[in-house]
């Protein structure tokens, strides 16, 4: 993934340029930087220090109330001069200046480093398994959750093994976890119809809990179907939410209902975590991709 910059700033389509030039990597390349906007900078002030993003871009005015975080922040001045970056100048030279001033260590976040990421879309054909599965076969160490409609039937083992994992996850009994295995792969990968409406995100928050506490792994990531999203409240459980997108008109669509969904309530938190990408329909672009964004 690439640094998080959260960005707030009164001039709103400054901000959208802003955002929209950093984050084209086809038109302008990987900057190496994902850049989040926030409509308050009461928000993006939680959000730097909930460390859900890696560097804050905010106006100099606003230098007393994040001089407490600690978290790199970069101020945008009015004027060529002072600590800070000239508002007006280039976007690939406002890059520049957070390269600068941006610590290249990631902060450890969770405990045990695992870093928990939903792939789910509302979107069919939209490459959300291929990705996820992607992530786990190329990073070594991952384990693959599949929250999905109708997954391959795996053996009768398998199924019985499942259905007792859920049994214990419902049930708040962390001995579930000897059950998977260190270094596991995938897990409910066998089941014949598994829901998500089988957990709540009660249910999956515990399951995450375990999984940090216990596990090793760099990173889980939930596979999450377009059935089996009833209680989107189980994406609060994930580090960051990757949305899978389609470019044609009934897709648009679709993904406008869905955005609208992310943003009430509780779920509006979920905003600087969520990532809308394209999935290469080439293998190769893909794994490439993963390799370079993940690895």
């Amino acid at each position: 993934m690439g640094i998080k910059v959260g960005i707030c700033d009164d001039d709103r389509l400054y901000m959208q340029r802003l955002m929209a030039y950093a984050n084209d990597v086809k038109k302008h390349g990987d900057s190496g930087f994902l850049f989040y906007g926030y409509t308050s900078f009461e928000q993006l002030k939680c959000s730097a220090q909930e460390r859900e993003i890696d560097i804050a871009l905010v106006p100099f005015k606003m230098r007393d109330e994040f001089s407490e975080v600690k978290l790199p922040v970069c101020f945008l001045t009015e004027e060529k001069s002072g600590d800070g970056v000239f508002k007006y100048v280039r976007a690939d030279l406002i890059i520049s200046e957070l390269k600068k001033r941006m610590h290249r260590e990631k902060p450890a976040t969770v405990k045990g480093n695992t870093t928990v990421i939903g792939v789910c879309s509302p979107l069919g054909r939209s490459g959300k398994t291929r990705l996820a599965k992607g992530i786990c076969e190329c990073v070594e160490g991952s384990l693959y959750i599949a929250f999905g409609d109708y997954q391959t039937p795996g053996s009768e083992e398998e199924r019985m093994l499942c259905d007792r994992i859920l049994f214990m996850v419902a049930a708040r009994d962390e001995n579930f976890y000897p059950l998977i295995g260190t270094g596991g792969k995938e897990l409910f990968k066998g089941a014949e119809h598994m829901e998500l409406r089988q957990l709540g995100a009660g249910d999956v928050e515990f399951l995450v809990s375990v999984l940090r506490e216990h596990g090793d792994y760099s990173y889980v990531v939930f596979d999450i179907g377009t059935g089996a999203m009833s209680d989107l409240k189980i994406l609060l459980s994930c580090d960051s939410i990757l949305i899978p997108t389609l470019k044609d008109e009934y897709a648009c669509e679709r993904l406008d209902v869905f955005k609208k969904q992310l943003a009430c309530g509780s779920l509006n938190a979920l905003n600087p975590r969520i990532r809308y990408m394209e999935v290469p329909e080439d293998d190769t672009a893909l794994v490439s991709r993963i390799r370079r964004e993940f690895s």
